[in-house]
């Protein structure tokens, strides 16, 4: 039993919660009044006894725990009577509004007041002089006795303005910002002094190999070295050597790898046995945009007696039909630059290339007339390419200068 009661004793005491210690402060008003007392476990505002200035206590203090004073029978009955003292809401005032300096009044006899003593100014007989006059600076000083307010701003600047911990602030995110547009800015500009530096490279690439290239018949190869090839000469604004010569050669390879896998004469006879709607989507459908090439020479100028547009003696029959008036279609170069601008004669011989634009049925003409393309025409030059593709030998073609049908 007694050790049953020992184990009772030792649980009982395990589970019993342990007293919080008891906290003091020792504060300081803003008229330089010291304030003790116990902490609470929230936060007090308190006015001063002596001066009624507000005062704020927080529930603990990181600062070490002041010493609590022994207190005689007349400070507990001083204390005591500080429990009259009004703890309402306390009205705090900015103190900014006190810099200015204020005026010094004239030391005046002190008013005769018909207020009712407090019972803590009553003297005591029988303390020394000097006691009495420490509790009558501490504890008699009412509301009227307050220092001037130059004193007071100086002695109090430190408790009376709030100090705002600095944070961060906006600093760091703009120097990071700045870092991050200079490094992007850096990065950009040797991206683009590099490619600056490698135009002239390309350039030279497209006229080596990428010429070569389209006279061998490899158009898709040709194409991709001679497009990058111009794109590098317009960067240069023309300034390298053989712009002229690759720009030429990347629009002829432009045509010739979009070359229509039909004959003329082939879409001539589809047309013809399709009704002008079905027809007219199904060319823009698969045939518009595509590419052919002309061989023909010029039959008639602007200037040419009866006649106001140029015309070729290229005249495009259905398959198997022979020349039937209904069943051919004669090329229209109205507005076609790269014969209209090239101030053509009667009897020249041109080869060029073009896409289509428009294959449809006249009925004013009654025949069919095909259109291209006005700015897509390309004079050619490298005959070697024509003959990878089957044309007979270049012996035929004109010989036509760089001044030629190279105006697109």
């Amino acid at each position: 039993m007694d050790l049953l009661g020992r184990a009772r004793s030792l649980f009982k005491w395990l589970g019993t919660p342990s007293v919080a210690k008891v906290q003091y402060y020792s504060v300081v008003c803003p008229l330089g009044h010291r304030l003790r007392g116990q902490r609470t476990g929230g936060y007090q505002a308190l006015r001063c006894p002596s001066c009624g200035e507000g005062i704020f206590v927080l529930p603990a203090s990181p600062l070490p725990e002041p010493v609590a004073p022994e207190r005689s029978a007349r400070a507990r009955t001083a204390i005591a009577a500080r429990a009259d003292v009004d703890e309402g809401p306390i009205e705090f005032k900015d103190t900014a509004q006190g810099t200015a300096d204020p005026e010094v009044r004239a030391p005046s006899a002190p008013a005769a007041s018909t207020a009712k003593p407090s019972p803590r100014a009553t003297p005591t007989t029988g303390r020394p002089e000097a006691a009495r006059r420490r509790q009558a600076t501490t504890l008699d000083r009412g509301p009227e006795a307050r220092l001037p307010l130059a004193e007071t701003v100086a002695g109090t600047s430190d408790l009376a303005q709030p100090r705002t911990a600095r944070g961060f602030g906006r600093r760091p995110l703009l120097v990071l910002a700045c870092v991050a547009l200079l490094a992007l800015g850096t990065f950009a500009w040797r991206t683009w002094r590099q490619r600056w530096e490698n135009l002239p490279q390309v350039v030279r690439i497209g006229r080596t190999e990428g010429i070569a290239a389209l006279e061998e018949g490899k158009f898709d190869h040709a194409n991709q070295l001679l497009s990058a090839a111009k794109e590098a000469a317009d960067a240069l604004g023309g300034a390298v050597e053989g712009a002229e010569e690759v720009r030429h050669a990347a629009d002829e390879a432009s045509i010739l790898v979009n070359l229509l896998t039909d004959s003329l004469e082939s879409l001539l006879d589809e047309a013809t046995r399709t009704s002008p709607q079905t027809w007219a989507d199904r060319f823009d459908t698969m045939y518009k945009g595509r590419a052919v090439v002309i061989d023909a020479t010029i039959t008639a100028t602007p200037d040419t007696p009866g006649s106001n547009r140029y015309e070729l003696d290229y005249l495009v029959l259905a398959a198997g039909q022979g020349a039937r008036e209904q069943r051919y279609a004669r090329i229209d170069l109205s507005d076609f630059e790269v014969v209209t601008l090239a101030d053509r004669k009667v009897g020249d011989q041109v080869v060029f290339g073009a896409r289509l634009a428009a294959f449809q049925y006249d009925p004013e003409a009654k025949q069919w007339t095909i259109r291209f393309e006005p700015k897509s025409g390309v004079s050619i030059k490298h005959f070697k390419a024509l003959e990878s593709l089957g044309w007979p030998s270049g012996s035929s073609y004109p010989d036509d200068s760089p001044e030629g049908l190279d105006q697109p």
